[in-house]
């Protein structure tokens, strides 16, 4: 390896271990991220496109730039969405309160298909299916106090 290859060989290096382990964000996102990781790498391997590695090192840092904002605002909307979900796990809890025996199996059979949706992966699913729960739950509790 020739000293002027050194550093090619530690960018190709640095690709790949973004292309490994990139950080979490949208599946679509992600995988546009890592074809565009591919296309630099094979730019900087090739020993006749050597004229085009300064253009693609400074395409590959934009490109991470803008993935890893990506990445940084998924993780806040699901942070959101995991506090969102908290909120209404409390204020179900606040409603699962009743002492009459139909509405104690009411909320036994809540509190099992609460357990049932670490089932879903998807959070928004899992929001879309608790906030489900939550109502009827709360339709329960509605009917107890009348």
């Amino acid at each position: 390896m020739s000293p002027a290859s050194a550093p090619l060989v530690t960018f190709d290096r640095l690709m790949g271990v973004l292309s490994a382990t990139p950080p979490v964000a949208d599946a679509a996102d992600t995988s546009a991220f890592l074809k565009k990781l591919e296309d630099y790498r094979h730019v900087v391997i090739d020993p006749t496109r050597h004229m085009e590695v300064p253009r693609v090192s400074e395409a590959c840092v934009q490109a991470c730039q803008q993935y890893f904002k990506l990445s940084k605002d998924y993780h806040r909307d699901r942070e959101e969405d995991l506090t969102e979900l908290i909120s209404i796990l409390r204020d179900a809890a606040k409603m699962s309160v009743g002492d009459s025996t139909e509405f104690n199996a009411e909320v036994l059979a809540s509190s099992y298909r609460f357990s049932k949706l670490q089932e879903h992966h998807d959070i928004r699913d899992l929001k879309r299916h608790l906030v489900a729960e939550v109502s009827s739950l709360r339709h329960s509790v509605e009917e107890k106090q009348k």
